[in-house]
């Protein structure tokens, strides 16, 4: 009956109470859980497999609804380090920051995902977790305002963050970030800067404030409207990072990112995939800057989607690699275009400029660039 057993991944299996029932008189030495996606899992049964795991460290209990957090509280005499709760959107604010003040130890959090989550339960959470190290709070929370984040700045030991497409995340929240958070390491805003006319966004001022985050060396910044050559080249100057993702930023150009490779010489993995105007100048700068490399560090760089190509010519060097992949995903662009709302050229049977649009009479035509302003966008009848 595994009565040593330690690890156990049961991720996207069905799983019953009396399944769990059985877990519980078995799992006395468990100190890995991952239960991502089952199926049958519920706060009563859990709360007792957790009372009988004394040793557990780290716990997965993503894409559950189930789940109403009073499970957590079963938690209380674990050692527990990490907890991910991915898509748990059915967690109660009461039963969520009371299990999680009694994780004394607790320093890894993720709730990406987790669409229920107010302002107020985010403050309560930051609030019983002081000294976290790693949070995660990434993906689309439609009942968050611009004052959300704000509590970050009680987190002075936090080390890796992760905001991804998080729609409370502007500039005054980086500059936050920056005062407070002296320590962190990792950070992934990618999706934060939009063209939207209508939401928060990060601008170039926001990009630049994270220029002085001192020990700032894993940055993920993809898909940004408002990311310019400036303010790469504020967060290179520093020399600190080891890894750089900017994918999608239609904005960047070689200058800002020669100067991230030859500022930075411990730089890994640079991907600037998918920003279009980048071209061979960038990797003719990374190959001279390796040269001069004393630490032996190899660059890897993605360039697929942009205008690099490499000729059969191109000297080669052991400690640069040029990856061709295009990691960019077109729909999180912020110069995206679906073209399921417009008919094609072809079809229109016009090169005035003008397309049909759905939102419009059938023997109506619409200006590109009308539809690129706000208020001619919204005059458009879209019910008719």
């Amino acid at each position: 009956m595994c009565k040593n057993l330690r690890y156990l991944n049961l991720a996207g299996l069905p799983v019953t109470p009396a399944g769990l029932r059985s877990l519980s008189t078995i799992g006395h030495e468990l100190i890995v859980l991952n239960l991502d996606g089952c199926s049958g899992v519920f706060d009563k049964e859990l709360q007792n497999v957790f009372i009988h795991s004394p040793h557990l460290e780290s716990v997965t209990l993503s894409n559950n609804c189930a789940l109403r957090g009073k499970c957590l509280y079963g938690l209380a005499h674990a050692p527990l380090k990490e907890l991910v709760l991915d898509k748990c959107n059915n967690l109660r604010s009461r039963n969520l920051v009371r299990g999680l003040r009694l994780l004394k130890g607790l320093n890894r959090l993720s709730l990406n995902y987790c669409m229920n989550l107010t302002s107020s339960d985010v403050a309560g959470v930051i609030r019983a977790l002081p000294k976290l190290h790693s949070l995660s709070v990434a993906g689309y929370f439609p009942l968050f305002t611009s004052a959300t984040l704000i509590s970050l700045d009680e987190l002075p030991d936090l080390m890796s963050l992760n905001l991804q497409l998080n729609p409370a995340v502007d500039d005054h929240i980086l500059d936050v970030i920056t005062r407070s958070c002296h320590r962190i390491e990792e950070l992934n805003i990618a999706g934060c800067s939009s063209n939207s006319w209508d939401t928060v966004t990060v601008t170039e001022v926001g990009f630049r404030c994270l220029a002085a985050l001192p020990n700032l060396v894993n940055l993920v910044i993809s898909y940004s409207a408002k990311l310019f050559d400036a303010a790469l080249e504020a967060i290179a100057s520093r020399g600190k990072l080891q890894k750089l993702v900017c994918r999608g930023c239609p904005k960047i150009t070689d200058a800002g990112c020669i100067r991230v490779v030859t500022s930075c010489n411990e730089l890994e993995h640079f991907d600037f995939s998918g920003c279009d105007i980048v071209s061979n100048a960038t990797v003719q700068a990374a190959l001279d800057s390796v040269k001069l490399r004393t630490n032996n560090i190899k660059l890897t760089l993605i360039v697929g989607g942009t205008m690099v190509y490499m000729p059969d010519t191109f000297e080669k060097n052991p400690i640069l690699e040029v990856d061709s992949s295009n990691l960019c995903v077109s729909h999180l662009r912020p110069d995206f275009v679906d073209d399921i709302y417009f008919l094609s050229s072809e079809d229109d049977g016009d090169d005035d400029g003008t397309v049909y649009c759905f939102g419009c009479n059938s023997s109506s035509v619409c200006s590109i660039h009308d539809l690129q302003d706000p208020e001619a966008f919204n005059s458009v009848d879209w019910d008719n």
